[in-house]
């Protein structure tokens, strides 16, 4: 499997954004809790210009509601910490 680029870490919700606009990456694992910007609310927004792109939402917070909100966006995997904390970079 080839792997492409990495858009790094980002530390807010904007900043994700932000760096998904420059780079358009073809998969993009985000954290659910993330200053300025949840990781819903910024799939949302990255959705909106890339419907294409695959998300991986991260939380340590599962539950059906969050589960069932990130399902309707077109969240492609909704996993907890735990388990992205084996995805590597």
């Amino acid at each position: 499997m080839k792997i492409g680029k990495s858009a790094g870490r980002q530390r807010t919700g904007r900043e994700a954004v932000d760096k998904e606009r420059q780079l358009h990456p073809d998969v993009v694992l985000i954290d659910f809790a993330m200053p300025s910007m949840n990781g819903i609310e910024a799939a949302r927004e990255i959705r909106a210009a890339n419907p294409e792109t695959v998300f991986v939402l991260c939380s340590m917070y599962l539950d059906n509601q969050l589960e069932s909100v990130a399902r309707e966006l077109g969240i492609n995997s909704v996993l907890s910490k735990k388990q992205c904390s084996s995805i590597k970079q």
